[in-house]
């Protein structure tokens, strides 16, 4: 090796040591980029599996001695479903409908086929969060619509002889995507007016959450924590259980399920 080849040999493993250096420099900052992601995308995924985890339409055990309780709803329903049918557990068979009921115009379309299968001694329903949601400028369901197809769905469901429960819907917090907070208020209004005329019992889950719970919503989504979803599931139990069904049963109040 010449004198110049000797002299030159100490920079060129510098510059290699720089290339390296540098490369484990963008490397980390990669993976510190990487990392908020890759917590997003497991949260998304949490939230995903808690307004899905439980679309089984069946209970794992049913008592053919205990009475079919029906839950009609959306994905706030779905996520309930679980707690329900814990806090219900010896008292009835808790089924809901196998997918997301969305908006009221769907559940008039598919009422017929959910019904069937069974005797159905308490329905549990609920619909509100899909038809305000908004499609371009418009609503899904225009409250008029929505207004006359609660009056068929109530007409379908009182001809099973099935005590039947109207939840409200719960609150649309302000910045929600796709859904103006406060539009809930007319479409519970009309759907409350509906009820009353039709004798149909009230489980006000909008007040539920409005006065006393909101905390245990997510912000800017109408979806809940898991506190939360444990919450409307006792007022749901605790709805369901003051129809004439269960009065046999003794108090209505319903205690915490065992994890």
């Amino acid at each position: 090796m010449t004198s110049k080849e000797a002299s030159g040999a100490p920079l060129k493993k510098e510059k290699r040591d720089e290339r390296k250096s540098e490369m484990k420099r963008v490397t980390i900052q990669a993976g510190l980029l990487l990392v908020p992601l890759t917590l997003l995308l497991i949260v998304a995924a949490t939230m995903h599996r808690a307004r899905h985890h439980d679309l089984k339409p069946t209970p794992d055990k049913v008592d053919t001695a205990l009475p079919n309780v029906l839950l009609i709803g959306d994905s706030i329903s779905i996520g309930y479903t679980a707690s329900v049918r814990s806090f219900l557990q010896g008292k009835a068979n808790v089924y809901r409908i196998p997918v997301n009921a969305e908006h009221s115009r769907n559940i008039l379309t598919h009422l017929d086929e959910w019904l069937q299968g069974h005797k159905w001694a308490v329905i549990h329903i609920n619909s509100g969060l899909h038809d305000i949601k908004l499609k371009g400028e418009s609503k899904q369901v225009p409250l008029e619509e929505y207004a006359k197809n609660l009056i068929a769905i109530i007409a379908k469901l009182k001809a099973t002889n099935a005590k039947i429960i109207w939840a409200t819907t719960t609150p649309v917090p302000t910045g929600t995507n796709k859904r103006h907070a406060g539009d809930e208020i007319a479409y519970n209004e009309q759907a409350i007016r509906i009820m009353h005329d039709n004798g149909i019992a009230i489980d006000d889950l909008y007040s539920t959450i409005k006065h006393g719970h909101a905390q245990l919503q997510i912000a800017q989504d109408v979806h809940f924590t898991a506190e939360g979803y444990g919450v409307l599931a006792k007022a749901v139990s605790e709805s369901i259980l003051q129809t004439p069904v269960f009065r046999t049963l003794g108090p209505v109040k319903v205690s915490q399920p065992a994890a």
